[in-house]
């Protein structure tokens, strides 16, 4: 997770797909870590992937973090 919260600090776009793959098949809280992160990131790609969970995810949970990652990313780049 320190690894996550210095890709976050870093800003860097190239982080998202790395993050997004170690997100898949993890706990759902392992996932709402990520979807945070990816959601600080930013971009096109993180775009994508927050609208995938936000309206596909089993978790419920996810699903709405996903949506608020989303909403906040959209709130800072329009």
């Amino acid at each position: 997770m320190r690894a996550v919260g210095a890709l976050i600090a870093l800003g860097d776009s190239r982080a998202i797909d790395p993050l997004i793959a170690l997100a898949k098949n993890k706990e759902p809280g392992f996932v709402l870590q990520v979807v945070f992160a990816v959601g600080a990131i930013g971009g096109n790609t993180a775009r994508g992937y927050l609208v995938t969970l936000a309206s596909g995810h089993p978790v419920e949970q996810v699903r709405r973090g996903a949506e608020d990652a989303l909403q906040e990313l959209e709130r800072r780049n329009p």
